[in-house]
């Protein structure tokens, strides 16, 4: 993590955004929210979309609600897999 080069980014342009995947644990959310305070330090106030872990299908929808929910509720946005939801664990596609 190198929120510093990221803030160098930001001075070209501020369109950017910051994507994280969480497993759902306690662990991941904290280290999430370590890391986010980490890029505001340095001035950046992109959004933040969270993504579930999870390769198939069968184990997104594990987790896929409960994740969406606490990311909404921390004032993030939640993004999906639609790849796997489109075309599951399929190589190539």
């Amino acid at each position: 993590i190198k929120p510093e080069v990221v803030a160098d980014y930001a001075k070209v342009s501020n369109h950017g955004q910051l994507k994280f995947v969480v497993n759902g644990s306690q662990a991941s959310w904290d280290e999430l929210e370590r890391v986010v305070q980490e890029f505001r330090e340095v001035g950046i106030e992109w959004p933040v979309y969270i993504m579930g872990i999870g390769g198939t299908l069968e184990g997104l929808k594990v987790t896929e609600a409960s994740i969406a929910d606490e990311a909404i509720q921390r004032g993030y946005y939640y993004t999906t897999r639609a790849h796997v939801h489109i075309w599951g664990n399929a190589i190539g596609k």
